[in-house]
């Protein structure tokens, strides 16, 4: 009958909200598992423009079907002193989300640069950007600009974390900003 019905939809939805959760919570402690691990590494020398021209080939390939597009444009040699993976792991999130958002037939920009004393990274994608009121919120914890997102069409909030405490680890920063669009 319909209640009996309504009653399995409603633990099927609970159930479903708490293997969520348990995602989440497995998400961090392999986050927090990987922090420990880049701490216990050591600082070198690393090379920012090889990273970049690195990252764009990657994605040249993931994205070659849907013909999105990324451009590596650095200069020569961008050298920092710096936990690598962790450099990798930042850059590999934001072009992740570059990747899934922006249209087929787009491109992605990805330049480095120095700037004073400091190595400067811009990435510039053509998705649909993030509400203004929302641009000082992205980098938080399981933070989704849309509600309706969820791990088939947004993953859990997660990526720009990592993006944000890997930056922080390699005393940097890091914001965002629409290009409008």
């Amino acid at each position: 009958n319909n209640s009996d019905r309504s009653e399995v939809d409603l633990a099927i939805g609970m159930l479903k909200n708490d293997i969520d959760h348990m995602n989440n919570l497995v998400t961090v402690l392999l986050i927090q598992g990987r922090n420990r691990a880049a701490e216990l590494s050591e600082k070198c020398d690393v090379d920012i423009a090889d990273i970049l021209v690195d990252m764009a080939d990657k994605f040249n390939v993931l994205g070659r079907d849907t013909h999105k597009r990324f451009v590596a444009e650095t200069t020569p040699v961008l050298i920092v002193n710096a936990y690598e993976t962790r450099v990798r792991m930042a850059i590999e999130n934001i072009l992740a989300n570059a990747l899934f958002y922006m249209p087929s037939n787009s491109e992605t920009l990805i330049r480095g640069y120095r700037h004073g004393g400091n190595v400067t990274i811009e990435i510039t994608d053509s998705g649909p950007g993030v509400a203004n009121d929302d641009l000082d919120n992205i980098f938080e914890h399981f933070f989704r600009c849309d509600e309706s997102r969820d791990r088939k069409s947004g993953g859990v909030g997660l990526g720009l974390t990592i993006v944000k405490e890997s930056v922080i680890m390699n005393d940097g920063s890091v914001h965002a900003e629409n290009a409008h669009p």
